[in-house]
């Protein structure tokens, strides 16, 4: 049986993204110091990290992200014994990071024999995390290839190719072969561009649950679906993996109007006043649901930065921690 080009595709990607993932020295991924000891510090039964300007931790700002992703990855690693981590991860004092020298002092991290295979502790640890991480990219490509057939179905090419792109962006397979918090938000992010999409395309099909409302004489028939709950699951999902998600929200919410708009617009009593506010009273339930489903996800995350830090998304203490630059 021939395989479809898609398999191919993915294929070719975590391939790579396995040799990136085994081969790149521990913790000189991006940001990987910083994201793991969230992980270890989760897995061994510690509390949320906080960002603290006088005392960073080795988390540094990292502990202002959403914590999903870092919960996951300390499930999947927490029977390793990661005692090791100090002796591991063992910074650079005279790293050159993002400088050009003459030395090319460029490791962020000192390595030793201890990372040689077989891995153990922290190594073994950091490793499958990176793995995992490349299994949330393979299904951000293959949402890229669903999301290009929902748009054009006939053109299976240029779906394959779509997902190709993704797939070999040199910086994307890395990343995704990396400890990194992206991997998991890219995932979620991609899964809700290509449920709005189809809800764009084809409306909110799935099961639904259909009621009647009534004004006077007028009526109107509405519904709430799956598609709408599973809507407000992958964004409360995303708003615990990264802030960078939080975008999408009026994205969603726009696409949830437009479709109630054109079923609006399909009532031939749609002048009357009192049916114009029966369809608005079907669109806020639909939006109530969808986004109600979020904030019992994601709500605590960001009630929790405003007692600790003020605003919903701890930025101004985010950055005080990272360290403004001197210049734009």
């Amino acid at each position: 049986m021939r395989s479809r080009p898609i398999s191919v595709v993915l294929l070719g990607y975590v391939l790579v993204g396995f040799t990136y993932a085994a081969t790149t020295p521990v913790f000189e991924a991006s940001d990987e110091l910083w994201h793991y000891p969230i992980i270890r510090h989760l897995a061994t039964g510690g509390a949320l990290p906080l960002l603290d300007p006088t005392d960073p931790g080795p988390w540094r700002q990292e502990s202002g992200q959403p914590p999903l992703y870092y919960f996951l990855m300390a499930m999947a690693t927490g029977w390793i014994d990661t005692g090791d981590m100090g002796v591991i991860r063992w910074l650079n004092p005279h790293v050159d990071s993002g400088v050009i020298t003459a030395d090319g002092n460029i490791n962020l991290a000192i390595h030793t024999e201890a990372e040689y295979f077989p891995w153990t502790g922290t190594v073994l640890a950091v490793r499958l995390i990176r793995l995992l991480s490349v299994l949330m990219g393979a299904g951000t490509v293959y949402l890229t290839y669903r999301l290009a057939l929902e748009i054009r179905p006939q053109w299976q090419p240029l779906a394959v190719g779509a997902a190709g792109v993704v797939a070999f962006t040199p910086m994307f397979v890395f990343i995704s072969g990396a400890v990194n918090n992206d991997n998991l938000a890219v995932l979620l992010a991609s899964w809700t561009v290509y449920i709005v999409a189809r809800m764009g395309i084809r409306g909110d099909t799935g099961s639904r649950y259909r009621f009647a409302l009534n004004w006077e004489w007028n009526r109107v028939r509405g519904h709430v679906s799956l598609t709408h709950g599973f809507l407000g699951v992958l964004l409360g999902l995303g708003s615990l993996t990264k802030l960078s998600v939080l975008t999408l929200l009026p994205i969603a919410a726009a696409v949830i109007a437009y479709n109630e708009f054109a079923r609006w617009w399909d009532n031939p009593n749609r002048t009357r006043p009192q049916v114009s506010a029966l369809h608005s009273l079907v669109l806020a339930l639909q939006l109530v649901v969808t986004f109600g489903i979020t904030a019992l996800i994601a709500g605590w995350w960001y009630i929790r930065n405003v007692r600790l830090y003020g605003t919903p998304t701890g930025l101004q203490t985010f950055v005080r921690v990272l360290g403004r630059r001197a210049h734009p």
